[in-house]
């Protein structure tokens, strides 16, 4: 297999798609927030349904995406003063997304397994204060951003997801986006999502405190026959990142754009018909099956194999030049950083949620969301015995969030 770095060259129809689908594969998506898998032979029939086989999609006009924008200084982190350790923990419910400004710390409770449980999203004070709660019936698992004026997360309607933004007092709630389709992206005041709405997908940037968006990608869903789903999008200093997962035995799609760049460039993966994309402050950092895991940091013109990570290791992001790896005991596993020529740092140690449970107990650990906050990482986790996450119930679960230092 061969690694084909598109970089001089605009993501086109014709650039994802080749010939007709002979063998359309069933896909199956992990949902982390559980025990199961999840067949998507529901949405690739619907994928399909969509394809016309690409008559009507040569004579359509392009999607139009914005021309470059300076977004870079938006991207910047600003320092959010918080002690390292544990921030809270949740008894009978697990914590999802969690995201921090330099006021306020932001996160959803919900369900790990009792469905009947609604999501809802909270925010306190950094300096101390009140819990607030937001918004209730959140749809879990996509994510939740705070920037200095707005709290951003997805709320369902139907089958359909939309994105939504609310003043940090409760008030001005109003809808962003709709069709939301992948977990949304922070990195400093920006917030980049995925949407898809009539046969088109589309990646967008937005600067809420500046009321401004920028549509960095826009692609049709299915061209010739062959059709992608975006399953992630990450944010860059310098850039948006994301993946075009394939439905078929076409190649897959790693496709970023530089705020600064006229076009978005891909490399295409072949025999991966779901890319592992992680954050990364530099650029696109993801695990390519049967090869292992790859760096492409915006001004670098073609991907290079990561030398300080097995390909075995489970990554969560690459930051500031060391990769954050969940790591030690497979049921109880601590998260370190490692690489960049440096010795490896534990962000949170395995002890630390150890001594959260009974150490006789049947408890895994499993971690869920991540968000940098300055100089803080924080990551919230679930410690679920066995025995409940076989029953499909929430008793005995710990719903836990730390802040960890990088360094």
């Amino acid at each position: 297999m061969t690694l084909h770095a598109d970089t001089d060259r605009t993501v086109r129809p014709e650039d994802l798609a080749e010939d007709d689908i002979r063998n359309l594969r069933l896909t199956f998506r992990l949902i982390r927030r559980g025990t199961y898998l999840l067949a998507s032979a529901a949405v690739a029939a619907t994928l399909l349904a969509a394809c016309d086989g690409g008559t009507s999609k040569r004579s359509a006009p392009p999607p139009r995406i914005s021309p470059p924008m300076s977004l870079g200084g938006a991207a910047r982190s600003a320092p959010a003063r918080m002690r390292a350790g544990i921030l809270f923990v949740s008894r009978g419910i697990a914590v999802d997304g969690i995201a921090a400004d330099p006021h306020h710390l932001v996160w959803e409770t919900g369900p790990f397994e009792d469905e009947s449980t609604p999501t809802v999203l909270h925010q306190r004070p950094l300096a101390g204060g009140p819990t607030r709660t937001l918004a209730t019936a959140v749809v879990p698992n996509l994510g939740v951003a705070s920037t200095s004026s707005w709290v951003v997360y997805a709320v369902a309607r139907g089958t359909t997801s939309s994105l939504m933004a609310v003043h940090h007092d409760g008030s001005g709630a109003h809808r962003i986006a709709t069709g939301l389709v992948a977990p949304l992206a922070q990195r400093g005041a920006l917030v980049a999502w995925a949407e898809e709405r009539a046969g088109t997908q589309r990646v967008v940037v937005g600067d809420l405190d500046a009321n401004r968006t920028w549509v960095a990608a826009a692609m049709p869903r299915c061209v010739r026959g062959r059709c992608y789903r975006i399953d992630a999008v990450t944010l860059s200093d310098s850039g948006v990142v994301f993946d075009r997962g394939a439905i078929g035995p076409q190649p897959s799609l790693v496709v970023r754009r530089a705020f600064t760049a006229a076009q978005p460039v891909s490399v295409r993966l072949d025999g991966d018909p779901q890319p592992y994309l992680v954050g990364s402050s530099s650029g696109a950092a993801y695990r390519w099956a049967g090869h292992g895991w790859y760096l492409w940091d915006f001004g670098q013109t073609a991907p290079r194999p990561a030398t300080d990570i097995a390909a075995t290791e489970t990554a969560i992001a690459y930051e500031r030049g060391r990769w954050l790896l969940l790591a030690g005991d497979r049921c109880r596993p601590g998260l370190v950083a490692q690489g960049g020529g440096r010795p490896p740092h534990t962000v949170v140690p395995a002890a630390t949620l150890d001594g959260l449970v009974d150490h006789e107990s049947d408890v895994c650990f499993e971690q869920d969301g991540l968000a940098l906050a300055g100089t803080r990482i924080l990551t919230t986790w679930a410690l679920v015995p066995r025995h409940t996450a076989a029953e499909h119930s929430d008793e005995g679960l710990l719903g836990v969030a730390l802040a960890g230092a990088a360094r």
